[in-house]
Parts: C-alpha cells; structure tokens; sequence
C-alpha cells in the first residue's frame, strides 16, 4: 500500500512539475467555493483587451449528472466568468473521479448556452472515457497550450458526489469499490493539499 501511495503521489508531482515547466497555473476550489473563485480571480475585460486565458476546469463527478444544487451554482459560477472575461479567452471541461473524459473542448467563455448544456449532460458529451481524469487534464492543457494565453488548470472538488448504493452490490462488488476508493482518496487528498505542494516545488 505504501508503495502505491509514493507511486500515485511522485506521478501527480511529476504531472505538475512538468505543467509548470510549460508555465501552467494549478488551481484547487471546492465546487461551493465556484462563484467567489471567479469573482476574485478575474477581473473584467473589455472586448478591446488583449489579455487572455486558457483555462482548463476539471470536475469531480461520481454518477452520470451532478446534483441540482451543484449545476445551479455551477451554471451562476460560469455566466459570471462568460460577462468578466472577452471572446479571446478559451475554456474546456474535463471530468474526474466516477467517470473521465473531455466533456467540452475549446470554446469561448460568451458561449453561456453550449457550457450550460454540457454542464447538464456531462456524460453524454464525453466521447471517448479514460481512466485517470486528472492526468488526462494535464496532457489536454499541455497539447493546447497557448503561447499567448495565461493558461490554467482549476480542479473543481465535489465533496458531496453520489455514493453508489451498497445494498445492491454483491460482496466482491464493495470490495472492489473499497479498494477503488482507498486509490481515488489518495489522489484526493494530493489535489487537496496542491496549494502546499506547488510550494514545494518551487523552492
């Protein structure tokens, strides 16, 4: 178990020391936190500025939607960000945790109505599915990396994600779900303390 967990942790590290070679931001916000996160960090642009970003947002799912409470405040975080940020600015949506995939590619912050119905059907926008939707993010902001743009990866933490029903699985099922989840936590708990890591590798 130890050797998984220095396993997990040294590829997450190596994951973000290299973004950061390529001049990618790493953030960290709890889905709660969303609409204050987009107040404080970006400001207003007019349609003349030339400053742009590239951001990056990666949720923690679990089933195939998320929770009423958690689209609204979702859908409120990203208009605020779609009337801050001009057309130049480009976002993507990647998924983690119950299932990984790009939900949404390149698009500009303007384009409220496309954003929102992929916030509402995550799952059915997601083509192809990978394993790992962290790494998957990564590998996605450094393909698109952007020259000109400020680029960022902002990991959406969903503390309240649906927990499957245990009383429909059979006795290998929870344990394979244990097993799954005592990995899944560990990665967690590496995205949670980012902040303490990033310094780190800065020193």
């Amino acid at each position: 178990m130890k050797a998984l967990i220095t396993l997990i942790l040294a590829s997450f590290l190596l994951t973000v020391s290299y973004a950061q070679q390529l001049d990618i931001n790493t953030k960290s916000v709890a889905i709660n936190d969303m609409i204050n996160f987009v107040a404080e960090t970006y400001e207003y642009q007019s349609e003349e500025e030339n400053d742009s970003n590239n951001i990056t947002f990666v949720l923690q799912v679990a089933g195939a939607d998320i929770s009423v409470e958690n689209l609204v405040i979702l859908k409120q975080a990203f208009k605020l960000l779609s009337e801050r940020l001009n057309a130049e600015n480009t976002i993507s949506i990647i998924t983690y945790y119950g299932f990984s995939g790009i939900a949404l590619e390149q698009v500009s912050p303007k384009e409220i109505k496309t954003i929102n119905s992929t916030l509402s059907n995550l799952k059915s926008n997601i083509e192809e599915f990978k394993s790992d939707g962290i790494e998957l993010a990564y590998e996605y902001a450094e393909e698109r990396f952007d020259d000109a743009s400020k680029n960022t990866i902002v990991i959406i933490r969903n503390s309240n994600a649906s927990k499957p029903d245990k009383s429909k699985l059979s006795k290998k099922e929870i344990k394979k779900l244990k097993r799954k989840k005592r990995n899944k936590a560990i990665v967690n708990t590496a995205i949670g303390l980012l902040p303490e890591l990033l310094l780190l590798l800065n020193k």
